[in-house]
Order: C-alpha cells, then structure tokens, then sequence
C-alpha cells in the first residue's frame, strides 16, 4: 500500500468524524485553523509548484497537480457533508419554530372565543336519556 492510501484512508476517516460531530465543532476555533492552514497551504503551493510535487514523490502520488487534485477532491466532500447536515440543522429549527408558532396562535384562538374555560372539567353537554 501506497503512503499517499494511508493518508488518504485517515483523511477521509477524520473527514467522517468531523461531519459526524459537525453540531458540536461548529464555530471553534481548531476549525478555522484547520480552513486557515488549507489556505495557506495551496497559497504555497501556487508560489511554489516544486514544492507540491516534492511532497507527491514522498507520499507515493505521481505529480503535485493530483496530489492537488485528490486534496481538493476530499476538501469538498468534507463541505459537501458540512452543508448537508447545516441544512438538516435549519429545518429541524425550522420545523420547531412553525410548530411553537402554531400552538401560540391556537392558545390565542382558544382564549378569545373562550374555549379554555371549560377543559379540565367534566362533559358540559346535556344527558341523552331524556
């Protein structure tokens, strides 16, 4: 096996535990350095292209542009899955919200015509037997 397979396998395994747990790292700040470190990291890489294909050569991939490219690669599954899960985030909030909007608005229905006074108590209706 290849370096560059074991580094790819544990990129993507990192990759599942941070989607996994994206609620709780969401807004901390090993996040942005993480973002922080990706950019700096392809800025060099632009600056210096011997570089990249370099640390190609040493993990076992041909040239720098697929390491590039395979890096790039698993930088979008990651925020494929981020934003998937941020969205699901959205609408269970949303779903709540639209839920504890519509109870208000029926406890208000309720109150005005005059309805609530008369829960709890027994059946208000007259007797069938007579």
């Amino acid at each position: 096996m290849k370096i560059f397979s074991l580094i790819l396998l544990v990129g993507l395994g990192v990759e599942f535990v941070l989607i996994r747990n994206y609620n709780r790292i969401i807004g901390k700040a090993w996040a942005r350095i993480l973002a922080t470190g990706f950019i700096v990291a392809f800025c060099l890489s632009v600056l210096f292209p011997a570089l990249t294909t370099n640390l190609a050569h040493a993990v076992g991939v041909g040239r720098g542009a697929d390491l590039i490219f395979y890096l790039t690669t698993m930088g979008v599954i990651l925020l494929a899955g981020a934003t998937l899960l941020k969205f699901r985030s959205l609408e269970r909030n949303q779903v709540r919200l639209i839920r504890e909007i519509a109870l208000r608005d029926f406890r208000e229905l309720i109150h005005e015509k005059g309805l609530g006074e008369t829960q709890g108590r027994g059946s208000e209706r007259p007797s069938d037997a007579g």
